[in-house]
């Protein structure tokens, strides 16, 4: 009989074991925007593959980047069109060639018009989910950049939103090949979404059997 027991509790340390290390869904940078908070500029993308937007995070524990959504505007006739995505993160600073890079194509990105409004024009909410293969490992305490351009869409600008002081995270934009800082209040209007790791808690074998008794 106490053969058996001992077996008993050891399937339960494991189960113990797993379920605690488990991981959570997680969001690493919300700067998604409100009626009242869009900021004035608004970056253009085309076709020339040379405009693109990007703001900063740091994660404080190692997790993964696993999804994306942004607001932009079409500043022009009908409805928006784009051919896809293209996402480069970069560290230690911009410019000195992105560490990751996925290509999202427009079917795989869900697009939806929100009831917001930046001056005369509806704002669009782009989402996206990456696949398993395609995440990207961030460490903690490291300052990261996620750059993003909207492929082949002439009349699509980004937007930036304000939602904070002049500390903080800040969008840049690329244009005639090279980066520039937009302005003092001006975040890019993005969200980051991953998994970070559990906590795994170690329990004394005595304490467990102890439970049992």
């Amino acid at each position: 009989m106490k053969r058996l027991s001992i077996i008993g509790v050891s399937a339960v340390v494991v189960c113990l074991a797993a379920s605690n290390a488990a991981t959570h869904s997680d969001v690493l940078l919300d700067q998604l925007g409100v009626p009242g908070s869009w900021g004035t500029t608004c970056v253009q993308f085309g076709s020339s593959g040379d405009c693109w937007i990007a703001d900063d995070f740091a994660p404080e524990v190692d997790c993964t980047v696993e999804r994306f959504k942004c607001q932009f505007v079409n500043c022009g006739v009908g409805t928006s069109s784009f051919s896809g995505f293209k996402l480069e993160i970069f560290t230690e600073e911009l410019g000195e060639g992105p560490v990751w890079e996925v290509y999202i194509p427009a079917r795989d990105v869900d697009v939806t018009v929100e009831g917001d409004l930046m001056g005369a024009f509806r704002v669009y909410w782009a989402s996206f989910e990456l696949d398993p293969a395609d995440y990207f490992y961030a460490d903690s305490g490291t300052t990261y950049w996620v750059a993003w351009q909207i492929q082949d869409a002439s009349n699509c600008r980004n937007l930036t939103v304000n939602v904070g002081g002049t500390e903080g995270s800040r969008a840049w934009e690329h244009s005639r090949g090279s980066w520039r800082e937009i302005g003092d209040n001006a975040d890019a209007a993005v969200f980051l979404g991953g998994t970070k790791p559990g906590e795994i808690f170690m329990t004394s074998f005595g304490y467990i059997k102890a439970l049992y008794r």
